[in-house]
């Protein structure tokens, strides 16, 4: 049986969340504005995709 870090289903399942959220539609509008400018935001400081991303994820848990 193989053991499993707790959390982790409910960290990836953030994390899938948090993507949806970012990407555009098929019409080219954001899915979630407030969390696309948000990710926007993040992006114009500096920070890289990914830790835009892990900042919006915590957002969602807080």
């Amino acid at each position: 049986m193989q053991e499993t870090i707790p959390g982790v289903n409910v960290i990836t399942a953030v994390k899938i969340l948090a993507i949806q959220m970012v990407q555009l539609s098929s019409k080219g509008t954001p899915r979630n504005p407030v969390v696309r400018a948000c990710y926007e935001k993040r992006k114009a400081e500096g920070k890289t995709s990914q830790q835009a991303l892990i900042c919006i994820s915590r957002r969602l848990i807080s």
